[in-house]
């Protein structure tokens, strides 16, 4: 996303933030950077977790927050809340300075596999099919629909112009019921196209294509805004 790069041309199984990275990336942050924003990396995890420590330095965020650096953390299934993240970004914006242009990427963690958390009791069930799994699956997705809901209505009332894209990074693992994300028996085009939503807040065009693989992503973000390319 950030970088526009394909794993296609990586070694399979290959971790990049681990393996590939030991010097400053030119990517659509360092962009930011040079467009005036304040440019901030959050990830309500460990930074030591797939080495982001080392790696969003890197991508030249100039401010980093990771699990050690958050306070009151809204807990789901013992993960930091979708709800939790995007009240953070509420109070970012909130407590910016005038007109100070902020630029903030979010990596939420609440609907992290698996989904058997036996203290976690979910709100929707699914007839006809004994599921655990997918039942706190699906009752996740309900929660982030909730916080996304909230974060838009938010950002609806706000006179500085707004973008969100929000995307998922892969698919659930959910072989129990036949749902399986490292399968690659039958590769489609769905297998590689990324589920997101670009909204903003003062324009109901937007030129958005119906299918689209992550790492083009942010050239769509860029055409919908008055960013330079």
């Amino acid at each position: 996303l950030l970088m526009g790069s394909t794993m296609a041309f990586f070694p399979t199984g290959s971790i990049i933030f681990q393996q590939h990275m030991s010097t400053k990336q030119y990517s659509i942050i360092n962009l930011l950077n040079h467009s005036g924003y304040t440019t901030i990396g959050m990830h309500p995890m460990a930074g030591s977790n797939w080495n982001r420590t080392e790696a969003y330095p890197l991508l030249q965020f100039q401010k980093i927050f990771f699990h050690d650096d958050l306070d009151n953390i809204e807990l789901l299934r013992g993960y930091a809340s979708d709800n939790y993240c995007y009240q953070w970004i509420i109070d970012q914006f909130e407590n910016k300075t005038p007109g100070e242009k902020l630029a903030i990427y979010n990596l939420t963690v609440q609907n992290h596999g698996g989904y058997e958390y036996e203290g976690y009791t979910g709100n929707i069930t699914v007839k006809n099919l004994d599921s655990p799994a997918l039942e706190q699956y699906l009752s996740l997705m309900y929660e982030s629909d909730k916080a996304l809901e909230k974060l838009l209505t938010y950002f609806s009332g706000i006179d500085d112009k707004v973008i969100v894209l929000f995307l998922g990074d892969h698919q659930p693992a959910l072989s129990s019921i036949g749902i399986d994300s490292d399968s690659n028996a039958l590769p489609t085009l769905d297998n590689y196209s990324v589920p997101y939503v670009l909204w903003n807040n003062y324009d109901e065009t937007m030129d958005v294509p119906e299918k689209i693989s992550v790492n083009y992503l942010a050239t769509y973000l860029l055409k919908n805004s008055s960013i330079p390319r």
